[in-house]
């Protein structure tokens, strides 16, 4: 989660959605308010909006404009193990010995045994990691109604970002990639099985978003 003092806005990180890309055009338009010194300290980079509305309450939340961005699950899935696994290798070559996500996942091996433990629920120093946490968890408050002002999507981003920048009164700074890993199709990745599995597990998404495989 990013917190910019002004204009007063709050990006509801999920993971392998642009967002370290959209956290660094941010980074070029103002400093990062108390708020967000304390969620990055204790691991909350990637926290839901429920959390950041128990941290700051209702009233404050409100003084900000909330934005997300949200992404194919099937797509974001193989984004996701593509990039853990590659710098979990990484980390193996160098005998990193910090424990971490990525780590995990290339310890797991292939990407079907990365599906098969989607929903264990990794800590590390970056925050909680749950493969197969539905999108619509990370934008909604306690009572389950998404609390998020805006939600852009991944696979327009080129429109919807410049949209948003000039909706809340940001320069639209265009998104350079960042943190990306080149990968197959990702319908490559799958067999009918695991299809079905995505679709099961992010049911609330795809009734949401109207995402299809």
């Amino acid at each position: 989660m990013f917190f910019l003092a002004r204009p007063k806005v709050v990006f509801v990180h999920i993971q392998k959605t642009a967002g370290s890309s959209i956290r660094k055009a941010l980074f070029h338009h103002g400093q990062a308010t108390d708020q967000q010194n304390e969620m990055g300290s204790i691991g909350y980079w990637h926290a839901p909006a429920s959390l950041g509305i128990k941290l700051l309450g209702h009233d404050r939340w409100c003084e900000f404009r909330s934005f997300a961005v949200v992404r194919n699950p099937w797509e974001r899935l193989v984004s996701w193990w593509t990039m853990a696994h590659v710098q979990g290798r990484h980390h193996r070559i160098r005998r990193q010995a910090t424990a971490s996500f990525a780590s995990y996942v290339y310890d797991l091996g292939s990407f079907h045994a990365f599906l098969a433990a989607g929903d264990v629920c990794y800590h590390d120093s970056d925050g909680w990691r749950w493969p197969f946490c539905p999108q619509v968890n990370y934008i909604s408050g306690p009572d389950g109604q998404i609390v998020v002002d805006h939600i852009l999507r991944f696979e327009r981003l080129d429109q919807d970002w410049p949209t948003f920048c000039g909706t809340v009164g940001l320069p639209p700074t265009p998104l350079e990639v960042t943190n990306a890993t080149p990968h197959a199709p990702y319908r490559d990745y799958y067999t009918p099985e695991t299809r079905d599995l995505v679709a099961e597990k992010f049911a609330p998404d795809i009734a949401q978003f109207g995402y299809e495989y």
